[in-house]
């Protein structure tokens, strides 16, 4: 999986987008999700080596458990647990982040199914 960034005010990066997963979805977990509260805010990169428009991968992405639910659309990349430390954030339409101490621990979306 992949983040894009771009420049809004400043030197400051925003995500506004995800991509780069074409997995086979057989290894998707359907289960049920408790879909976290997500909060409209930014998802901030901090690394002065990206440069506007640059697509960054996440390492360790491919490896990420997955999961899915079909009653709700979401799908789950990474850590479905919660814990009181997580800020969840969504940064884009249908798309959102938990960071438990400014790390990523899973990317939620919602995708369009066609």
């Amino acid at each position: 999986m992949e983040l894009g960034f771009s420049w809004v005010y400043g030197d400051t990066k925003y995500a506004n987008q995800v991509s780069g997963y074409c997995g086979d979805s057989t290894r998707w977990d359907k289960r049920q999700l408790r879909v976290p509260n997500f909060h409209s805010g930014r998802l901030i990169l901090l690394d002065e080596a990206i440069e506007c428009g640059d697509i960054i991968g996440l390492e360790g992405s491919e490896s990420w458990d997955i999961s899915y639910d079909s009653a709700t659309s979401w799908v789950c990349f990474g850590d479905v647990s919660s814990h009181k430390d997580d800020v969840a954030v969504l940064f884009a339409m249908g798309c959102g982040a938990i960071l438990r101490a400014n790390q990523l621990k899973a990317l939620w979306v919602k995708p369009i199914f066609q």
